[in-house]
Formats: structure tokens, C-alpha cells, sequence
């Protein structure tokens, strides 16, 4: 890794286990877990409220089957200058801490040296082509020179893609590798613009190879 690299990584789905339990909570998704819980409907709950209403279940954990991916330490531990970039409040990754860190015996927080979210750009929980572009530029101008991107969304790594080629645009000596973490064991695949990883040991063994 000659060039300054930042990684960037999406949070719930991507790092986290994210798997609602419909069984032991009595509801079929965390919408309906906070209607009921606010008494409003969906439409009515702002994204702000939405997102901050994640704190009773992710400090209790066991709704979100919450854990870290296989992979995870081992992963950020290797690539460093590792960010985050969520739809949720930055506040949540400290709730994720407070169930997690006496698990896995150590402080999931170490290994991100930022937690950026959407709410730095306005009161809404969805990534915008937009925001990245803006991300990108302040990394570029913090010496960073390759951006790589994984998310266990295809629509938020389509984002990233078209946000990314305009910084491309911008700088000849910036690049980007984007990876879409699909959470299973179909290994690495080179789609052409970005890669497939089965998991974050794929993803690892990836960039390894680049690397070096």
C-alpha cells in the first residue's frame, strides 16, 4: 500500500450481525418494534428519532442478534486508517460498545480512527451520492489517494461507485476499489467496477493480494 489508503466501512449488515428476531421481541421488523414503542406511525417518526430509538435495543443486544462478523478484528486490524460511514447517529456505535466489548474483550471503537454519518450532512439516514462526493474530497485533501468502500448494500456501493468516478475526474491520482460484502461463503468475485466478497476473510485475503 504505497499510497495512502482510506478504508470505509458501512456498519450494520456489513461489520455487524443485523438480524431482527421477530420471535423473542413479538414484532416482525425494528419498524414495527418503534411504532409500537413511540405510538407513531412510520411516516410520522423523523430519521433522527428513527435512528435514536436504536439505543434500548442495541445496548440489550439480543433483538439484533448483535455481534461482530467472522473477520472483523482481523480485518481492521490489518488494513488500518479505517472509518466508518453509517445512516445511523455516531452515538450508536458507543451502544453497539456497551453490549459488545465485554463479549468480545475488546473495544470495537478501537479500530476506527473516525465514525461519520449521514446526520453530519443534514437530519436523514440515507447515503447520498452527493455526501460522498464531499467525504471523498476532504479525504483527498487529508493526503489520502485510494479510497476502498465496503458495503453489504448493492445500492449504497452503486453511490459510493458514482461518487467515487467524480473525484476520479477531479484528481488523475486518485482510485478507488469498492467491495460488496454479500455475507456468505461464495468467496471473491471481480464483477467489473467492483468485487463481490462472500465475507470479511475474502475481503482481507483481497487486499493482501493488492498489497502485495
Amino acid at each position: 500500500m504505497d499510497k495512502k489508503t482510506v478504508y470505509i466501512w458501512d456498519l450494520a449488515g456489513t461489520l455487524f450481525v443485523d438480524a431482527w428476531d421477530k420471535e423473542r421481541t413479538g414484532f416482525e421488523d425494528y419498524d414495527g418494534w418503534v411504532t409500537n414503542k413511540t405510538g407513531k406511525k412510520l411516516e410520522e417518526i423523523s430519521d433522527r428519532e428513527y435512528e435514536e430509538m436504536y439505543e434500548e435495543p442495541l445496548k440489550q443486544g439480543w433483538p439484533f442478534g448483535l455481534d461482530i462478523l467472522p473477520g472483523f478484528k482481523e480485518v481492521l486490524n490489518w488494513t488500518k486508517n479505517n472509518e466508518a460511514f453509517t445512516t445511523g447517529t455516531i452515538e450508536q456505535m458507543d451502544w453497539r460498545a456497551h453490549y459488545l466489548n465485554p463479549r468480545v474483550e475488546f473495544d470495537i471503537r478501537d479500530y476506527f480512527q473516525k465514525i461519520n454519518s449521514t446526520f453530519d450532512y443534514g437530519e436523514t439516514n440515507k447515503k447520498t451520492q452527493e455526501m460522498l462526493v464531499d467525504y471523498l474530497g476532504k479525504k483527498y485533501d487529508e493526503g489520502y489517494r485510494v479510497a476502498v468502500y465496503a458495503d453489504d448494500k448493492i445500492k449504497n456501493c452503486q453511490s459510493f461507485s458514482a461518487a467515487a468516478n467524480i473525484a476520479k475526474e477531479k484528481h488523475n491520482d486518485f482510485s478507488y476499489r469498492l467491495y460488496h460484502v454479500l455475507n456468505n461463503d461464495s468467496g471473491l468475485k471481480d464483477k467489473g467496477g467492483h468485487f463481490e466478497v462472500g465475507n470479511l476473510f475474502d475481503l482481507l485475503k483481497s487486499e493482501k493480494e493488492i498489497a502485495f
